[in-house]
């Protein structure tokens, strides 16, 4: 007995002390533990805030660029719903269909020499400087980058047309200009010009829109000269570069269309009368003939064909000089207006294209020529056409002036 409750003892006293050496670590860490846990929760909280950098710098970027596109966007469709509706016209600019017409005679719905509005200016701000624009031009522009010791080019184009725009709840057949700028120039009642030869900042430019057009409704109907609105529309901010080219194909010669400025368009190239604005940049005009080029055509007596029995229509034709091209962007339903500044026994008058017999134009029109005696030459005149499609480029920063993105949009001008 005396033995067991030894034993009991000793067994209840190492109870004790195994318990009290349990509760004794339980009450704490030791400094290697602490230290594990400490590099853990650092490593934990590096890579915690990493990934948030990492997420945020991506929010920042996805966000740039959703900023970015959405201007494009913007630009873009306004442009392409506008240039659709391009119409070729021989009278772009505003004038006053008289009876005083100096080289044709009388009210004839075209503009000539002198009858243009004098409210603004012979061109009412567009196009070009203190001339009146017969036809729709791009004009290719460009600037100077330069920072510090580096310098680049920059396309700065202007496209200048007629078509139909949206004015409250009408349409309104307009004149559209689109241009890139520098904000800090525009002043209201002064000509808003296009950004100048040399930018040392380039990050601010916008394009704009301006459009024009007659405000006539009845109460003014009888003093419309007088009644020109001008609407300006900024369409994007922080671009660089805007560029405008368009599709040119030669039907008459064996060499394939391709997307061209007027400073390589072959046609531009060969004449040696290509149009240049004040600064010395190359401008196409969508325009044969007309008031401002003094070429002359011949209209060619229809005659009998005695070989196979049948009358050979009239045609009229621009012979050689620069208008090698023979008229080779003219096609089905194509006006043109011809007129004389002497006597003739040819009608002057608005033509339309039937077909295009290699530069040999036949027309809708019945027209009777018997009553020539000879082909009737030294013949003015004027048409207008639309390319068969454009190619509209816009380089833009973001709102930092970083991250530049340029896209890209091919346009079809409907053609009725």
């Amino acid at each position: 007995m005396c033995r067991s409750r030894s034993t009991a003892a000793r067994s209840s006293s190492i109870a004790e002390s195994g318990g009290r050496g349990s509760r004794t670590r339980e009450s704490g860490f030791t400094i290697l533990e602490l230290l594990v846990s400490l590099t853990l929760a650092t490593i934990i909280s590096v890579a915690i805030a990493t990934v948030g950098t990492q997420a945020q710098g991506i929010y920042r970027s996805t966000t740039s660029k959703v900023d970015v596109y959405q201007k494009f966007r913007y630009a873009l469709d306004d442009i392409e719903t506008t240039v659709r509706g391009w119409e070729p016209t021989t009278s772009l600019e505003f004038y006053v269909d008289t009876e005083q017409s100096g080289n044709i005679g009388g009210k004839n719905g075209h503009w000539d020499q002198g009858e243009e509005t004098s409210i603004k200016g012979p061109n009412l701000d567009g196009g070009l400087v203190g001339e009146y624009d017969e036809g729709a031009k791009i004009m290719q522009r460009s600037y100077t980058f330069r920072s510090g010791p580096f310098e680049s080019e920059h396309d700065a184009y202007k496209l200048y047309f007629r078509g139909p725009v949206e004015i409250g709840d009408s349409l309104k057949l307009a004149n559209v200009e689109y241009l890139l700028v520098d904000p800090t120039t525009i002043e209201k009642g002064r000509r808003i010009e296009p950004v100048g030869e040399e930018v040392e900042d380039n990050t601010g430019l916008v394009l704009l829109k301006i459009v024009r057009y007659l405000d006539v409704n009845a109460d003014n109907y009888d003093r419309s000269p007088d009644t020109v609105e001008e609407r300006v529309t900024e369409l994007c901010s922080n671009v660089t570069d805007f560029r405008v080219e368009y599709y040119y194909d030669n039907v008459f010669d064996s060499k394939p269309g391709f997307y061209c400025t007027p400073e390589n368009e072959p046609e531009l190239v060969e004449s040696e009368g290509r149009p240049r604005d004040s600064g010395g940049y190359t401008i196409k005009e969508f325009l044969y003939g007309g008031f401002s080029r003094q070429l002359t055509g011949v209209a060619v007596r229809g005659r009998r064909e005695v070989s196979q029995g049948r009358d050979e229509p009239f045609y009229f034709n621009a012979p050689g000089g620069t208008d090698r091209n023979r008229f080779s962007q003219l096609t089905l339903g194509d006006p043109i207006y011809i007129w004389t500044t002497g006597a003739t026994d040819f009608t002057p008058g608005e033509y339309t294209v039937r077909r295009n017999v290699n530069g040999q134009l036949y027309f809708q029109e019945t027209v009777d020529s018997t009553i020539w005696n000879t082909d009737q030459s030294n013949l003015r005149y004027r048409a207008a056409f639309v390319p068969p499609s454009i190619r509209v480029s816009i380089r833009v920063l973001n709102d930092e002036g970083l991250e530049p993105r340029t896209l890209s949009v091919v346009i079809q001008p409907y053609k009725g």
